[in-house]
């Protein structure tokens, strides 16, 4: 901790300079972190704007199910009430 007012007047002209470095050094730092939260606030900031989903987690699965149906499923046609295939307009 920096010294109270009666210890820098007691304080030699070689301490007070080696003090002041010391607290340009801590506000470097502390200004150098500051950066870093804020670049780091913005980031956060922009991907919650960036969402695509409301949902969305964020992960995607490593191997995915192809969409559709599988290769050899077939549908069957559909029929009206009687059993009756369908008739085409005209026949």
């Amino acid at each position: 901790m920096s010294p109270s007012l009666p210890e820098l007047e007691s304080l030699t002209q070689q301490e007070l300079i080696s003090l002041i470095k010391e607290l340009q050094e801590k506000i470097a730092a502390q200004a150098q972190e500051i950066k870093e939260l804020k670049e780091q606030l913005e980031e956060l900031q922009r991907k919650g704007r960036r969402q695509a989903a409301p949902f969305s987690t964020g992960k995607k699965k490593t191997k995915p199910k192809r969409s559709g149906r599988k290769p050899g499923q077939v549908s069957l046609p559909k029929t009206q009430s009687g059993g009756q295939q369908p008739r085409a307009a005209g026949c």
